[in-house]
């Protein structure tokens, strides 16, 4: 610290030091960001607190629910007609579901509800991963998936926005397949290439079993609200879950070794979506039986996405969740 002699430095009596003022620097403007930056963000986590304990928002997440279980029930139901040999099946992701749904009248009207339910579900997921309205247990590895879980709603959002503009008469655009292969095929001609996109295959890879985890340790289940049920009741929704996420998180993880796999060999064709991946598995040995695996598993994550809806456990403002508490 500068200093400044005061008095006679000779004389103890008189002698001594007092800090020197500092004049303003550069460092401070940072710390007043970040000062700044901190309020904003606990006036945004409360505001979205708040938003959470809306019932009117409440009601509109568990609809958006429907939604994604209506996506996924025609992603399973689709894969299952291919595995048993009928015709129409064929395999496809939730965007190309909703393609599937958009036939007539009646079928525009269902594109733009389930469009809407998949847009609503997407903000909840970015209001749930942003703001923590349950007070999930905190931790590093907590945040960073709630962060994920906030860009799956992001995405949730483009879905529905998608679902909207094919009801209104615009095209859906590339499936995910095409934007898989065209994703890599930009990565790739990079010159730290196919490092990148053997990273972001390896990183689908985690996210993938993570989500599998989810369903087999029943981790999903924390956030449901099944006190008031039956021991067999909670056993058929624990089952139920364990096979979907399950499902789901393979699949995911097998969309990410097709990205592994084009890094390896430089070759963006090799990458591909949820629809290609379930295309592989009808290719392998024993396909008819691994795609009917996948099926059963896509129609069981459906249906977990339809009792999540009805019995997640919803945030209360904190007065009435002391209330409640103390009766």
């Amino acid at each position: 610290m500068d200093v400044r002699p005061v008095g006679d430095a000779t004389d103890p009596g008189r002698a001594g030091t007092i800090p020197a003022r500092r004049p303003p620097g550069r460092g401070s403007l940072p710390r007043r960001a970040a000062a700044v930056l901190e309020r904003a963000s606990r006036r945004t986590v409360r505001r979205a607190r708040r938003l959470a304990c809306v019932p009117a928002v409440q009601v509109a997440a568990r609809v958006g629910f429907l939604g994604k279980t209506v996506l996924y029930g025609v992603v399973g139901a689709l894969a299952l007609q291919t595995a048993l040999g009928l015709r129409g099946g064929r395999t496809i992701d939730v965007k190309e579901a909703l393609l599937v749904l958009d036939v007539g009248a009646a079928g525009r009207a269902t594109t733009v509800l389930v469009g809407a339910a998949i847009a609503i579900l997407g903000g909840w997921f970015v209001l749930d991963g942003l703001a923590n309205p349950l007070r999930a247990r905190a931790g590093r590895l907590q945040a960073i998936s709630r962060v994920g879980q906030a860009i799956g709603g992001a995405g949730y959002v483009a879905l529905g926005a998608l679902g909207i503009r094919l009801a209104l008469g615009e095209g859906i655009g590339p499936s995910g397949d095409q934007l898989a292969r065209g994703f890599a095929a930009r990565v790739l001609e990079q010159p730290t290439g196919p490092l990148a996109m053997g990273v972001i295959g390896v990183g689908a890879i985690v996210i993938g079993v993570r989500q599998a985890r989810l369903g087999v340790t029943h981790a999903s289940l924390e956030t449901l609200d099944l006190e008031r049920f039956s021991a067999g009741f909670r056993q058929r929704v624990a089952a139920v879950a364990a096979l979907g996420f399950g499902t789901q998180g393979a699949i995911f993880a097998l969309v990410g070794a097709f990205l592994v796999q084009a890094a390896f060999e430089r070759q963006p064709l090799e990458a591909t979506g949820t629809g290609g991946a379930l295309a592989a598995l009808a290719r392998k040995p024993y396909g008819t039986t691994l795609l009917l695996s996948a099926a059963i598993g896509l129609l069981a994550y459906a249906l977990y996405a339809g009792l999540e809806g009805a019995l997640k456990r919803m945030p209360q403002r904190e007065g009435k969740s002391r209330r409640a508490a103390a009766a």
